[in-house]
């Protein structure tokens, strides 16, 4: 009988050990898992965007260069995961392929169109656009949050154009697009919103995160209005 009951009570012991053990790894993981927390990250990107349309837009352009400035607050819910919500600035400039001149309707600016008329000396015509814009992204890091050697992003950004304007340079003389005639809002052509969706890869595998950034604008960035076509882009930036 006592044999039994010393054989009950070892039982009883392992299990309730072993149950104390599942609470305490039960408190570690919760414990891992609180340290999720807020934190705020101000960065700067630079790349190339392009307008997919075809060369007899005037707005054909090969290659242009854009700057941004994030700032985001952070919120990590594990070592996985992590949601970001913020601002950023757009500064964009696009040389155009061809030469351009602004063309005029009723006293105020219509857009542009392609300068077939010779010219005697250099034309140049660029594209100027700030965006200020409300960036969300969901990252994902397959391994530990605190080591970053790789993080996948899913993101989009919704801005507002604060200028659009072209300006059309012909020797030496610089031609804004409705600054000399007081009109307001700029490249009429440009349509104000942006819609992006994004995908990034970023590590810090030097001890600064650093990374590549894909994205598509899904609204249109132009509407051509002498053919009344669509005029989209695209674009790749490098970020610190």
């Amino acid at each position: 009988m006592k044999k039994l009951l010393f054989i009950i009570l070892l039982f009883l012991s392992g299990f309730l050990s072993a149950q104390t053990s599942v609470i305490q790894t039960e408190k570690t993981i919760a414990d891992s898992s609180s340290s999720s927390k807020w934190d705020f990250t101000v960065g700067l990107s630079a790349g190339g965007t392009i307008f997919f349309a075809d060369d007899s837009s005037p707005y054909f352009s090969r290659f242009g260069t854009t700057l941004q400035v994030p700032f985001s607050f952070n919120y990590r819910f594990n070592p996985h995961w992590r949601l970001s919500v913020g601002l950023r600035y757009d500064f964009n400039w696009t040389p155009l392929s061809h030469c351009v001149d602004i063309q005029y309707e009723n006293h105020h600016t219509r857009g542009i169109d392609i300068d077939t008329t010779p010219h005697v000396g250099h034309q140049r015509a660029n594209v100027f656009h700030n965006y200020i814009g409300i960036p969300v992204q969901i990252t994902w890091y397959p391994w530990n949050r605190d080591r970053d050697l790789l993080a996948l992003s899913l993101d989009f950004y919704a801005g507002y154009a604060l200028s659009r304007d072209i300006c059309v340079k012909k020797n030496d003389t610089k031609y804004w697009l409705n600054k000399h005639r007081g009109d307001d809002g700029g490249d009429p052509s440009l349509l104000p919103w942006r819609l992006e969706l994004g995908f990034t890869v970023s590590t810090d595998i030097i001890g600064i995160l650093h990374g590549v950034r894909f994205y598509t604008n899904l609204l249109p960035t132009y509407k051509d209005l002498k053919t009344n076509k669509n005029i989209y882009s695209a674009g790749v930036t490098f970020f610190l």
